[in-house]
Order: structure tokens, then C-alpha cells, then sequence
């Protein structure tokens, strides 16, 4: 409702689809959005240029979940999406992302400050002031120096419903 309201006062609202997200903009979140991106969206607000990613491909040491993120996104949800009725579709994701819930530990347990260094000096040497992901669920602020020296911040996002702001 909120996200109605604010598009009918012309506000502009933009999402960065997660893991855990499928169809974004389509069905229930039609009309919602002006702009769903499945990689990454890079705003400007006053003088900062941000870098919006989920974050889910920052660690490129992580095959497994590389492989399975390829697999659910490319394969297996838009079939499902297509030929099962919704609540099939949350059933087995709900299976599944339990299932998955303790696997890949080794990756899970600590935060990837090297992939995250490395993903954001990118994005700030084309022009990122702030890169700011959601993925590890942890809140992280990095200074980030590029090859050439320009300088920006990585955010990591807390996991929102965990560490609420006031």
C-alpha cells in the first residue's frame, strides 16, 4: 500500500531483486515498481553516485551457491512460476531454502571482506561513490580506495528485521 501511494504522488520507486526473489513486478508487485533490475542499479542522490546490488555474486569463491543461484534464477523458478499454482511454488521454495539452510557453512560463517573490497574498488573506479549490498546480512561500512586512487564506501546492510533503525 505505502508503495502505491507513493508512485500516485509521482514519487519514483526502483528494486534490486534478491535470492529470494522471483517476479519481481509481475503479478501481486505489478504496477509497483518503475524499475526491477536482477543485477544492480546505480542512482544519484545530491553529489553521490550509489551502487545498489543484492550482493549474492560478490563472493566469487562460493561455487556451490554461485551454481545454485544459476540454477533456481535461470531454470527452476521460471518453470515453476509458469506451470505450478502459487502455493506449490512457496511450498517447494520454503523445502528448499530450509534444506539449504545448513549447507555451504564454510562460506556462510564469516564475512568476505576481500570479495567485497574487490567488487566495490570496480564499481568506484566507474564512477561509484557508494556501493551498498544486502546479501550478507551483516552491517559492514568499508573504505574503499580504487586503482588510481579514487575513494568511495562499501555498505553491507544489516538484516533488517533484526536490527531495526529507529
Amino acid at each position: 500500500g505505502a508503495l502505491r501511494e507513493r508512485r500516485a504522488r509521482g514519487g519514483r520507486t526502483a528494486y534490486v531483486e534478491g535470492n529470494r526473489d522471483f517476479a519481481i513486478g509481475r503479478g501481486a508487485t505489478a504496477g509497483l515498481f518503475d524499475q526491477v533490475s536482477r543485477g544492480s542499479l546505480v542512482e544519484r542522490f545530491g553529489d553521490a553516485v550509489f551502487h545498489f546490488s543484492h550482493g549474492d555474486l560478490v563472493n566469487t569463491a562460493d561455487r556451490q551457491y554461485r551454481a545454485w543461484r544459476s540454477f533456481s534464477k535461470r531454470l527452476l523458478a521460471p518453470v515453476a512460476l509458469r506451470v505450478l499454482p502459487e502455493s506449490a511454488s512457496l511450498a517447494i521454495a520454503a523445502r528448499l531454502e530450509s534444506g539449504m539452510r545448513g549447507t555451504n557453512r564454510r562460506h556462510k560463517s564469516s564475512f568476505p571482506e576481500e570479495a567485497c573490497r574487490t567488487f566495490a574498488r570496480a564499481r568506484i573506479a566507474a564512477g561509484a561513490d557508494v556501493v551498498v549490498v544486502g546479501h550478507f546480512h551483516r552491517e559492514v561500512v568499508l573504505p574503499v580506495v580504487a586503482d588510481g586512487g579514487r575513494s568511495g564506501t562499501f555498505v553491507s546492510l544489516p538484516f533488517w528485521h533484526e536490527e531495526p533503525r529507529p
